[in-house]
């Protein structure tokens, strides 16, 4: 975490930390934000695909970190297209794990 965490700040990357939680539906409407919110009121996103890679990892003890783009924001309009977030996403993506992992082979 660490190692994550010291690669978001020399990058200067916009990044939180927090607890996430899985479902097996997208969330789309005001009921089912309600409903998550209510039942896990510290969850700062929801994610379906890197959850059984985070169970089995927490199972055997080994360190797991999930880097996200969150491109959509319950209760808040974006500013910029799903064109215009890609790219953004694609390059601070690819800068976040060039330089965790860079960071990792240093030990």
């Amino acid at each position: 975490m660490a190692a994550a965490e010291s690669c978001i700040k020399a990058l200067d990357l916009n990044a939180v930390r927090g607890l996430i939680v899985s479902g097996d539906a997208f969330i789309n409407g005001s009921v089912g934000l309600a409903k998550i919110r209510h039942n896990f009121p510290q969850a700062i996103a929801v994610e379906m695909e890197a959850t059984a890679i985070a169970h089995v990892c927490h199972n055997f003890k080994v360190p797991f970190v999930v880097v996200r783009a969150i491109s959509d924001v319950a209760d808040q309009q974006s500013h910029l297209s799903f064109e215009e977030f890609l790219a953004v996403a694609a390059r601070q993506s690819t800068l976040m794990v060039e330089n965790l992992v860079q960071n990792l082979a240093r030990g």
